[in-house]
């Protein structure tokens, strides 16, 4: 007879408390509102300056382009990150 304690089954993981979830989704809602605030109108003086200036276009379409991938990039990895 061995003197070591029975195996204990595996824990479940530990869920957040409801007072961390509702400020995660808090935080969450803020963000998402301060991002359409910001590119609100980041986007319409985009659109009014393509508009008042056709040649200007294609640089800031490419612009656009690049940006989106690189964010879509970053937002991957902190995904990745956090897991």
């Amino acid at each position: 007879m061995s003197n070591s304690a029975p195996a204990e089954p595996p824990t479940a993981p530990q869920r957040q408390q409801p007072s961390q979830e509702s400020n995660r989704n808090l935080q969450l809602v803020i963000m998402m509102l301060l991002a359409v605030v910001v590119l609100l109108p980041v986007g319409g003086f985009l659109i009014y300056l393509i508009w008042r200036h056709p040649s200007l276009a294609t640089p800031i379409t490419t612009a656009v382009a690049v940006i989106s991938v690189i964010l879509t990039l970053v937002g991957i990895l902190i995904a990745i990150l956090k897991r």
